[in-house]
């Protein structure tokens, strides 16, 4: 008789009650320490194993996105903001990138997807592109087009 579990992968389900921060979680990624960080509607959710901690974002928004940079720093984008944590004594300090924007052009834009280059880092929202490099921002707009579902190649 076949066993089931062969080529399943363990899944492990935690409650809100768990984790205690929002019910939805949009975006996760993993760093090399095993640590899991999770894009949440109340903040960035960081997950060692055992414990739960949440990192809300400067604005009290959702998040929507996060991904893990080479130099480890933590990217994450929301409701009308962008930037990163970075490590520093065992806690995580937040550096708002989006303030490089005037308020009026974040308004209402979310940020789903964070891409990096060699020498930029995408923020895509769906009406733009927020590219960072060398400490300013350039936005890009899609000529009436929106941009759904941006992915890296290459």
């Amino acid at each position: 008789m076949p066993n089931p579990s062969i080529g399943s992968p363990y899944i492990q389900n935690y409650s809100k009650s768990q984790y205690k921060a929002g019910n939805q979680n949009w975006s996760i990624t993993q760093d090399k320490e095993g640590l899991i960080y999770t894009a949440n509607n109340e903040g960035l959710l960081v997950y060692d194993g055992a414990n739960w901690e949440l990192y809300p974002l400067s604005n009290k928004k959702h998040l929507r996105s996060v991904a893990l940079a080479p130099n480890g720093n933590i990217y994450v984008g929301g409701k009308e903001e962008f930037g990163f944590f970075q490590k520093k004594d065992g806690k995580l300090l937040y550096n708002r990138i989006s303030d490089h924007v005037k308020p009026s052009l974040l308004e209402n834009d979310e940020i789903w997807k964070i891409l990096f280059l060699e020498d930029a880092i995408i923020f895509q929202a769906f009406s733009k592109l927020y590219i960072y490099k060398n400490n300013k921002i350039e936005i890009q707009y899609g000529n009436g087009e929106p941009f759904l579902f941006a992915h890296q190649i290459g």
